[in-house]
């Protein structure tokens, strides 16, 4: 893989043909099976080379990338050391669908990661792994996303003592003309 992807350091790239993988970005280098990638949406994203399906150089219009200043990043020879220098920090792994998952990298073993989401622990198989970023692009994703789902509950908790109250009231009323008659 170093090999076929050792043209394009520097290179704006396209990771993947489309789906919620797929992202475009500055290639950064990387190493045996996976490489960085700086993105607009996640900042340095690390893809996973077992799960590569195609790379594409942007030739037109893709040249003047512009993503955030001031990125670190990590260097190792493996995927497997780049979960290692990630572990303790706020992760995304895969980017979308029902694979992704957003939460503090706890551990890496030898062959699966522990990563704490809220009141859980998960573990995954480092196979799994499609790819992963770290960071604040990350972590207020996340934010996003909890605020909404707990707007979304307390709107539907709101509507639901509205109703409760309603019913009651209409109750109390019917009850009150009943015992008039």
């Amino acid at each position: 893989m170093k090999e076929m992807l050792g043209s394009m350091q520097g290179k704006v790239v396209k990771v993947g043909r489309g789906g919620p993988e797929s992202r475009t970005g500055q290639f950064l280098g990387g190493g045996d099976d996976y490489f960085a990638l700086l993105t607009k949406e996640d900042g340095v994203l690390y893809v996973h080379g077992q799960h590569l399906k195609s790379v594409t150089e942007m030739t037109k219009g893709g040249q003047s990338f512009e993503a955030a200043e001031g990125f670190s990043v990590l260097s190792g020879t493996s995927f497997r050391d780049i979960l290692t220098n990630l572990e303790l920090t706020w992760v995304q792994i895969n980017r979308g669908g029902p694979e992704k998952i957003e939460g503090v990298l706890n551990r890496v073993n030898e062959d699966h990661i522990s990563v704490i989401v809220k009141d859980e622990i998960i573990r995954l198989p480092i196979f799994h792994i499609k790819s992963i970023s770290s960071g604040a692009a990350a972590q207020s994703d996340a934010q996003t996303e909890e605020n909404s789902s707990n707007n979304n509950s307390n709107s539907n908790s709101n509507k639901n003592s509205d109703n409760s109250a309603s019913n009651d009231g209409g109750d109390f009323v019917a009850r009150s003309r009943n015992r008039r008659r």
